[in-house]
């Protein structure tokens, strides 16, 4: 075979076929027995047993540590983003497609740890003001991992919330 001829795919793949060494680790990619890849797992197998180990919806940035070491950043987003597979929950997380759609509310928050599910519990059944509601997604959506938001951004993203509301014509109720 001439050094400038175009090999094709076929060809490639026919060729590793022949070898008992070489074996399919993943979609296009392949590894000899020597390099031990025998336990590799396709990264959308790996991050659908990696979402079914938590019982809520899982943060990417915690994904990506918990899977970091096997595959890039890039690759758990892509996938992430592109298999239907996964559902994408918010900017920020992610969790299985066909378990997100049988999740209830009430189910959801019996999974959240106090004193959250607390707060959660008192805007769902007490709710006798729209703006309770408004506030306790503010809060939830604004706080740090130890459950803390400062005052100053409740107020902000408060305003700018009925100040949206009026701009697009809505009703702004009195509080």
């Amino acid at each position: 075979m001439a050094v400038a001829q175009k090999v094709s795919t076929t060809y490639i793949r026919n060729a590793i076929a022949d070898h008992d060494n070489i074996i399919l680790v993943d979609a296009g990619v392949y590894a000899t027995y020597e390099w031990d890849m025998s336990n590799y797992q396709r990264i959308e197998l790996r991050l659908a047993d990696y979402l079914m180990q938590h019982e809520l919806p899982v943060r990417l940035d915690r994904i990506i540590e918990g899977l970091g070491d096997e595959y890039s950043a890039f690759r758990i987003k892509r996938t992430l983003d592109e298999y239907v597979r996964f559902k994408k929950i918010d900017p920020d997380y992610y969790d299985l497609t066909s378990r997100w759609k049988n999740r209830t509310c009430g189910e959801l928050i019996k999974m959240i740890d106090e004193p959250v599910k607390s707060f959660v519990n008192y805007l769902v059944k007490y709710n006798n003001c729209s703006y309770k509601p408004v506030l306790g997604l503010i809060f939830l959506e604004n706080m740090d991992d130890d459950g803390r938001v400062h005052m100053s951004v409740l107020e902000d993203e408060f305003y700018k919330f009925y100040s949206n509301r009026q701009k697009q014509g809505l009703i702004v109720e009195s509080i």
